[in-house]
């Protein structure tokens, strides 16, 4: 009798020490710090329970015990109330502190950062694009985008919508977002109009937003905006022409390559201002608050033209003939300091080179460069573009394995077609080139993801291309994991960008080898939010150009 009291008395005791230890293990784990070693974005889909909860962190890899955790829940039965919603996790986290987080039901906000002096064709296109965005809309039309706004009136939608960050959390729809913008601009523009000057030539709200949109496109030097209403509002007074180059652009539509001609300023269009009177049928752009100030309170000045410096502002004149001279000046600037320039922006998938381009292109037009052509690689050519289609689209070889070195010599077959018929002599003509991606892609992609020998890269590049360099090269630098989740987001992934983040990581980590090596590779921290990164690029590019004649 006394051998079994001992046996039970012993089984209490490894029992007890058994739940002791397991006890342990549950505030360990709940006082642990998440896997994750970057932010983390989390969706908890409606009616998880606390089982499919610790499957899925186990299965993203933000916890390594599911059944500890599941012992968490019932020993703690708070930490278990937790809330549908699309959450962000950061690598200091403590599993505690992400189901309190998951109890607040305090969602992951996410920025949309609508630019100045952007179409809204370019702020839809940056809705697609931007994740965890619910699509409502039918198509990209102006008529529709009214419709779904029920705009008052519908043609008033141009330079309609108030450059901001805004802030949304998952499934928020890309009307509602609309709706804050357009709500925020009308106010602004009503306030804009309430106090505006005495005898300005406008006759309605539409016109005030028209002419700031075209001050916000002529020039980026807030303190020269004033004037350059001036020389418009001078122009309509005595029913002077506004020629102002951006109407026209804005009038072509697609037909717009980067290059305007005489021809081009010669077609009538609605917003052609070279050949219509008075201000164009709408806006071109959206103003920022500076420019619509400067619409409502234009500078009192006898002025009617303006023209670039060559050093980022403007000559003011009241003559044809002092203007003439002017230009003449500008072009002697243009031509010394100006010549013609390869600008490429790099990254891996998800960076934001399209929005980069976007704004080295606004950069440039406010520097005075307007005569641009663009490339992507590989692309921009027939044969490229055919190339193109073999060595990213998953489907178009079946079956077959593309080799890591055919790959590499598809790449460089596409590079030399664009480089020879494209990029080479639009750089004669005197055209600057903007390009998203060129060999630096290969070095790091190829030679870092691929692990393909760089001496035999170097070699190759130099036989096929000789020295033959990017004058300028933009590199946006993400992590795997925030540029891969953005590219993800937007839809199908193709053959590259379906590799595996060690790919990537080895990628990136070739890149910024690459870039400390190379002063004209310039490393911008694509992380930021979008508006910081939208001014290290202006910063950078116009610095550099400034600098081209130092």
């Amino acid at each position: 009798m006394k051998k079994v009291l001992l046996i039970i008395l012993l089984l209490l005791v490894v029992l007890g020490i058994a739940a002791g230890v397991g006890v342990w293990k549950v505030r360990h784990l709940a006082d642990s710090k998440l896997l994750i070693k970057e932010e983390t974005i989390f969706t908890l889909k409606p009616g998880t329970g606390r089982l499919a909860l610790g499957e899925q962190l186990y299965a993203d890899k933000i916890i390594n015990r599911p059944r500890v955790f599941q012992w968490l829940l019932r020993i703690e039965p708070d930490l278990s109330h937790f809330k549908a919603g699309t959450y962000r996790f950061t690598p200091q986290m403590t599993v505690r502190e992400m189901l309190k987080l998951l109890e607040s039901g305090k969602e992951a906000q996410f920025p949309l950062r609508l630019v100045e002096g952007m179409r809204l064709s370019d702020y839809l296109k940056q809705l697609r694009e931007a994740p965890y965005i619910k699509h409502t809309l039918s198509d990209d039309k102006y008529a529709t985008v009214a419709q779904a706004l029920e705009l008052e009136n519908p043609e008033w939608i141009e330079g309609w919508f108030w450059p901001d960050t805004l802030m949304y959390t998952a499934n928020t729809t890309d009307v509602a977002l609309l709706k804050r913008a357009h709500k925020k601009m009308v106010k602004a523009v009503d306030s804009a109009w309430e106090g505006r000057a005495d005898g300005l030539p406008y006759k309605d709200k539409n016109q005030l937003v028209t002419m700031a949109s075209i001050i916000e496109k002529e020039t980026a030097v807030a303190s020269e905006r004033d004037q350059v209403a001036s020389v418009f509002i001078n122009r309509l007074r005595i029913g002077m022409r506004l020629q102002t180059d951006p109407t026209v652009i804005y009038g072509m539509g697609e037909r717009y390559n980067g290059k305007l001609s005489r021809a081009d300023l010669e077609t009538p269009t609605a917003y052609n201002t070279y050949t219509i009177t008075g201000l164009p049928p709408g806006a071109i752009a959206t103003p920022g608050a500076d420019s619509l100030k400067a619409a409502a309170h234009p500078a009192k000045t006898p002025y009617l033209y303006f023209v670039a410096d060559g050093k980022g502002g403007h000559t003011f004149n009241t003559n044809l003939a002092s203007h003439n001279k002017s230009v003449q000046d500008y072009l002697k600037v243009l031509k010394e300091k100006m010549r013609s320039k390869y600008i490429v922006i790099e990254g891996l998938e998800g960076a934001g080179k399209t929005t980069a381009r976007n704004v080295v292109v606004e950069t440039l037009e406010q520097l005075g460069i307007r005569d641009m052509v663009f490339t992507r690689e590989p692309g921009g050519t027939q044969l490229a573009e055919k190339l193109r289609s073999l060595v990213l689209d998953i489907k178009s070889v079946g079956d077959e394995v593309i080799t890591d070195k055919a790959e590499v010599l598809m790449f460089y077959a596409a590079r030399v077609q664009l480089v020879e018929t494209v990029i080479k002599p639009a750089l004669a003509n005197g055209t600057w080139v903007i390009g998203d991606r060129h060999d630096l892609s290969t070095q790091a992609y190829q030679g870092g993801g691929r692990g393909i020998d760089q001496h035999m890269l170097a070699t190759l590049r130099d036989a096929v291309l000789g020295d033959f360099r990017p004058d300028l090269t933009l590199y946006l630098d993400v992590t795997p994991e925030v540029g891969l989740k953005r590219a993800r987001a937007r839809g199908e992934l193709d053959r590259i960008e379906q590799e595996s983040f060690d790919f990537f990581n080895r990628t990136r980590a070739r890149y910024l080898e690459l870039a400390a090596q190379d002063k004209s590779i310039h490393t911008i921290d694509a992380t930021q939010p979008l508006e910081a990164v939208m001014d290290a690029i202006r910063t950078t590019v116009t610095h550099w150009v400034k600098e081209l004649d130092a």
